[in-house]
């Protein structure tokens, strides 16, 4: 399979897809009632009033700003795993959703740039919800990425001159002495 190698349509892809099961997972907890929203609500609050959202073409606004939001947040992501690279990048993309979480819904629950979910088991799906964007999008961006693109930049350092020589003296005890650098 080809692998992406433009970064742009890399965090796109791989957003879409952590947000696609962020509200896939969202939506059986709202049908199960684990959750009292769904995200197109919570980031539709963000731009219109809320009594607005239940009126479809509203919420479906809501829910394009959310997987916009989701694609947004896949290139910072995507920066964090070039430079450490991309060992344990489930774990790496688990505590960028909480990062995520985090951020975004604490501090706009402060600020208030949404409505509150008054429900404490509604908090709780949150977090599990950004831990599957996370997850996901970390190993979209791993699997779907090339090789080349995720690589993490290393420094090939060159020895210098003055290389420290080693012997040996009579007691077998190591004595460090510097070479002879004008032969």
């Amino acid at each position: 399979m080809a692998k992406i190698k433009d970064s742009a349509m890399l965090c796109l892809i791989a957003g879409l897809i952590g947000t696609g099961l962020m509200d896939l997972s969202n939506f059986i907890r709202y049908k199960r009632k684990t959750t009292e929203l769904l995200y197109g609500h919570l980031a539709g609050s963000i731009i219109m009033a809320p009594f607005r959202l239940r009126r479809r073409r509203n919420f479906f606004l809501g829910q394009i700003y959310h997987l916009l939001s989701g694609v947004v947040f896949a290139f910072p992501l995507l920066f964090f795993l070039k430079k450490t690279g991309t060992d344990y990048h489930r774990i790496k993309g688990a505590g960028f959703g909480l990062l995520t979480w985090g951020v975004l819904y604490n501090a706009g629950k402060k600020f208030g740039l949404f409505t509150k979910p008054r429900l404490t088991r509604t908090h709780y799906s949150a977090i599990q919800n950004n831990l599957i964007y996370g997850i996901v999008t970390a190993e979209a961006l791993v699997r779907l990425g090339d090789q080349r693109l995720l690589q993490k930049k290393v420094m090939i350092q060159q020895k210098s001159k003055s290389v420290i020589a080693r012997s040996e003296d009579k007691y077998d005890n190591p004595v460090i002495s510097e070479p002879n650098i004008l032969n």
